[in-house]
């Protein structure tokens, strides 16, 4: 990881401030409906990708997430003008204007997409992971996901998963899990303690 200095406090800044600029602005055309579809915004956890971006190695390191999808291509190095003609559904979009809000992609950038199923994302991701660490790639994945997605199936299937492969001494170390705590769930109550939470 690279060090800490006052210039990368002021390029996080710097990025943190036009990311949350450019989520004002899908909300104010959503509101105009300029912008169809759902738009779940990212508003409140831009630190949390510019401290991910920083430890990343963007050269070979991969990210995946869900539908709050549209400021990580930007920080991995997609064009903001084309995530903006994604959700405008123009074909000079990421995914040809076909994708919309949730499912912004770039494979020349790392990005592997937005999902619109709470949770998809995380047996994908840890797939991902499995190939860079049986193609000795050296990559690590970033599978984001939040607190709704906490609950689903598929994030302890792909834990368990995990927990086999190392049983048989094949370690899945290039996965790593960020799980964004939102509240802001849309279809899963996320003020339901889980099982042994706070324990």
């Amino acid at each position: 990881m690279q060090e800490i200095t006052k210039e990368t406090y002021l390029d996080w800044y710097e990025n943190m401030f036009f990311w949350r600029k450019f989520e004002d602005k899908l909300a104010a055309v959503y509101i105009q409906q300029k912008v169809r579809g759902f738009l779940h915004l990212y508003n409140g956890q831009e630190a949390v990708l510019a401290g991910a971006l920083h430890a990343m190695d963007l050269s070979k390191d991969k990210m995946i997430t869900a539908y709050r999808n549209h400021v990580q291509p930007i920080g991995m190095g997609v064009d903001p003008r084309r995530v903006m003609a994604e959700l405008y559904g123009k074909a000079t979009g990421t995914s040809q204007g076909l994708g919309g809000s949730m499912h912004i992609f770039s494979k020349e950038h790392g990005f592997y997409g937005g999902h619109g199923i709470v949770g998809g994302q995380i047996p994908l991701g840890a797939g991902m992971a499995f190939g860079d660490k049986y193609n000795e790639t050296g990559a690590v994945t970033l599978c984001y996901f939040g607190d709704g997605a906490a609950r689903q199936g598929s994030l302890h299937a792909s834990r368990c998963r995990r927990v086999i492969a190392t049983a048989t001494r094949f370690s899945w170390r290039t996965a790593a899990s960020t799980c964004s705590k939102t509240t802001a769930a849309v279809l899963t109550p996320s003020l339901i303690p889980l099982v042994g939470a706070g324990r």
